[in-house]
Parts: structure tokens; sequence; C-alpha cells
């Protein structure tokens, strides 16, 4: 059976590529001042899963990299949010946003019984989830449509 750690694993990996952005969107960052700011937290992941992220939001043009002194010897490749990196953020909060507000419209409708039981008890008709792209201030991201 699986735990929880496995289950979850591949959402907190898709929302890894959220969490880097809004860490280095505040002040420039090398991969260890990353990584200890992930430790201890859901997102807390090695450094061979995060420099293919960085790679990929460089060849995107969404983190500058450039080269920072340090005290302690050889210099630092830092890293820092660019303009387009930023306005994926905005994209993905907004996103993030509206699902949060649709998760919990849900929650509350279907209260503790939860998604797919009904009344009485008796399952209902799988559900099947429309996927909408997120634009700019989207409300209604996901739909569920029972056939």
């Amino acid at each position: 059976m699986m735990d929880d750690d496995e289950k979850f694993a591949p959402m907190r990996k898709g929302l890894l590529e959220f969490a880097l952005p809004s860490i280095v969107s505040g002040q420039p960052a090398c991969a260890a001042d990353i990584l200890g700011q992930m430790e201890g937290t859901p997102f807390a992941t090695r450094e061979g899963r995060l420099y293919p992220l960085l790679s990929k939001l460089r060849r995107e043009v969404r983190v500058d990299y450039f080269w920072v002194e340090s005290e302690a010897g050889l210099p630092r490749k830092s890293c820092q949010l660019a303009k387009k990196g930023e306005v994926r953020l905005a994209d993905l909060s907004a996103c993030r946003a509206g699902m949060t507000v649709q998760l919990e419209s849900r929650s509350k409708k279907f209260g503790t019984r939860g998604f797919g039981s009904h009344r009485d008890g008796q399952a209902r008709r799988p559900a099947v989830t429309v996927r909408r792209r997120c634009p700019r201030g989207a409300k209604n991201l996901v739909g569920v449509h029972r056939s």
C-alpha cells in the first residue's frame, strides 16, 4: 500500500515549478540557498531535481543567471526571476487562487461526505473532470461533469 509521501509525490513535483520562482522572485539566490529555503517544507528536494528545473526555467528565459563573488573562495552562480518569469508567476498565482476557490466551494457544497458520495451513501457515477487553461483572472477553472 502506498504511503502519503508516495501518493502525493507527483503533485509536489508539479508544484515545485510554482514554488521555485516564488523563492527567487524576492532576491537572487544560489542553488544552496534555494535548497535551504525548501528544507523542512513539502517542497524539500535534492540537487538532482533542482538543477534540471533551473535549467528549464533558464532556457524559457524565466530566470537570469549571474556570478556573485563569494567571501569563502570561488564565485557562486545565482539566479533571479526575469521579467518573463514574473509574468508566469503571476499567472500561476491566479490559477492557484482560482483552483483553491473551486475546491473550497466544492467541499462546502458536499460537506464531509466528500466528492462523489450521495446523501444515501450510495456512490454516484464517476465524475469527468473538465480541465481548462488558466487565463489571467479566471474564476471557473475546473468543472465537473456527470454523465
